[in-house]
């Protein structure tokens, strides 16, 4: 056998593996990733997808522009245990423990909890003033 077809039978399967390597830590790093809480000072909007009030809360985002002039998440509740999770420990964080207490729609401000549309709209309208 010549040298270079000792590499090149050598060059396939080694690029084969690297490539196996990159791929399945990617996948372990979007996992990882997804299921991290983001850090308490986040800003999140929790909804959910059939609620009324969430609704009135997104017209209000879309007619006010409101994702471009504020960062924050939003959050689906009703189909993400995961969601609803982190919904429960930022109302633990404002005292709220009992669940018939927690509902969407929920913006965490980063520091404090407000509870449904108008509380939220309003929000929104006192810092978009000026």
């Amino acid at each position: 056998m010549s040298g270079s077809s000792m590499q090149k039978n050598f060059l396939f399967p080694t690029i084969i593996v690297i490539t196996v390597v990159a791929l399945l830590a990617g996948f372990v790093y979007l996992i990882k990733t997804k299921n991290t809480p983001p850090p308490d000072n986040t800003m999140i909007f929790f909804y959910g997808d059939t609620c009324p009030h969430c609704l009135k809360v997104e017209e209000f985002f879309v007619e006010n522009k409101t994702e471009e002039k504020f960062s924050f998440e939003k959050r689906e509740v009703y189909n993400s245990t995961i969601n609803a999770k982190l919904m429960t420990d930022r109302y633990k964080k404002c005292g709220i423990t009992e669940p018939k207490d927690m509902g969407v729609p929920l913006f965490w401000t980063g520091t404090e909890c407000l509870q449904g549309d108008v509380d939220i709209i309003n929000y929104f309208e006192t810092r978009s003033e000026g």
